[in-house]
């Protein structure tokens, strides 16, 4: 792996009756079928991103498929849907400016961005982690030293002070992890979304 996005922000429309986590699961319950939200894609991270909070709060929302993040999160200010999970740079300014409002962050731990903002698991949703990545692949023939050579490559330069820099402005955590770690956190990622995708009842297309 090369990196990993810092995590994602929960936000609602701020006309919403509700400041957090639990009482946005509250309002779900009590209002069956009401609530929605946006993704730019079927299938995609912020559309799997929702769903594990349908999964893990036990509640339905209603997904509205949008053409890219730009529409939906337009349409978030308006009203026209309540729910979305965009990463925390394109959101800021928004959030900033109380056009909409963050209720939780998708990481493991509080973003330095927003650090009022709990986290999804501290909220109330035990075990809720949501990271996108980016990797570096090879065909399977590429022999190993070659792998390992460009692998300590990766690794020294996402801890230059430079690239920590640009990786914070856009949201990023430089991991350069080595194969065999990669390896392993791509069996459980992978095994982790083969089950989400089953209780959403995706089917490939």
């Amino acid at each position: 792996m090369v990196a990993r996005n810092t995590g994602h922000v929960l936000v609602i429309n701020p006309n919403l009756p509700v400041r957090s986590v639990k009482e946005l699961i509250a309002y779900a319950k009590t209002n069956p079928g009401k609530l929605n939200y946006a993704a730019p894609g079927y299938g995609n991270t912020l559309h799997l991103a929702a769903e594990l909070f349908n999964v893990l709060a036990n509640v339905k929302t209603t997904f509205i498929q949008y053409k890219g993040t730009a529409p939906a999160l337009t349409d978030l200010i308006s009203g026209q849907v309540d729910m979305f999970f965009p990463d925390v740079q394109t959101s800021l300014p928004l959030i900033q400016s109380g056009r909409i409002r963050a209720v939780a962050v998708t990481s493991t731990q509080r973003l330095k961005q927003l650090p009022d903002v709990p986290t999804l698991d501290e909220s109330g949703l035990k075990g809720y982690k949501f990271y996108g990545w980016f990797s570096l692949f090879f065909p399977a023939a590429t022999p190993p030293e070659y792998v390992g050579r460009i692998q300590s490559a990766v690794a020294s330069a996402v801890n230059d002070a430079e690239v920590k820099r640009r990786f914070d402005e856009l949201g990023l955590e430089g991991v350069g992890s080595k194969p065999e770690e990669f390896a392993k956190f791509f069996a459980e990622d992978r095994a982790f979304y083969k089950e989400l995708t089953t209780k959403m009842g995706v089917v490939p297309q």
